[in-house]
C-alpha cells in the first residue's frame, strides 16, 4: 500500500516498538536521587517553597501594620441605633395609615 494512503494510527505491525511508562524501581530511585539535576531541582523546589512562605508572612505583616486602627468609643457614634431598611428583611415602607397599617 502507498505510504501516503496509510492511516496515521494503524493497528497493524509497526516498525518501532512502543515504550510503556512504568513506575521506577527502588534501585532506579536510589540512583536517580544522586544525580546532580535532581539534587538541584529538589533544592530549587525547597527554596521556592520557603521563599513563598516568607513572602506570605511579609504581606500579612504589611497588611496588619498599615491597617487603620479601630477606636472603641468613636466608632459607636458613627452607626445608627437601628440599621437602615435596606439592611433588614423588612419590606420598604413609605407611610403608615391611620389604622396603624403600613402602606407601600
Amino acid at each position: 500500500m502507498d505510504p501516503e494512503r496509510q492511516p496515521l494510527l494503524s493497528q497493524g505491525n509497526t516498525s518501532h516498538a512502543r515504550r510503556r511508562f512504568r513506575p521506577l524501581t527502588p534501585e532506579e530511585v536510589l540512583t536517580a536521587r544522586q544525580e546532580l539535576t535532581w539534587r538541584r531541582a529538589r533544592f530549587f523546589l525547597v527554596l521556592m517553597f520557603w521563599a513563598i512562605m516568607a513572602m506570605f508572612l511579609s504581606v500579612i505583616t504589611c497588611i496588619l501594620v498599615t491597617a487603620p486602627r479601630c477606636s472603641t468609643d468613636a466608632g459607636l457614634q458613627q452607626f445608627p441605633a437601628v440599621p437602615p431598611v435596606h439592611m433588614t428583611f423588612a419590606p420598604l415602607i413609605s407611610r403608615m395609615n391611620e389604622d396603624r397599617v403600613y402602606a407601600l
